[in-house]
């Protein structure tokens, strides 16, 4: 486990799975500022992944 995000106060709020294809865990809360043509970058990562797999699981 890495963590990758800390907040204001330098404490740590994200980690990752090092070498998995998508595993991050976050006690940020990327849905409330995300909102019609402004979606969170973390949101759109894992969108993506998503289709990603999908389209060679196929």
């Amino acid at each position: 486990m890495l963590f990758s995000g800390w907040d204001e106060e330098g404490a740590p709020r994200a980690a990752e799975v090092p070498g998995h294809p998508f595993f991050i865990g976050t006690l940020f809360q990327p849905e409330l500022v995300s909102g019609p043509g402004s979606v969170h970058r973390l949101i759109t990562a894992f969108t993506a992944e998503v289709s990603a797999r999908a389209a060679v699981a196929v």
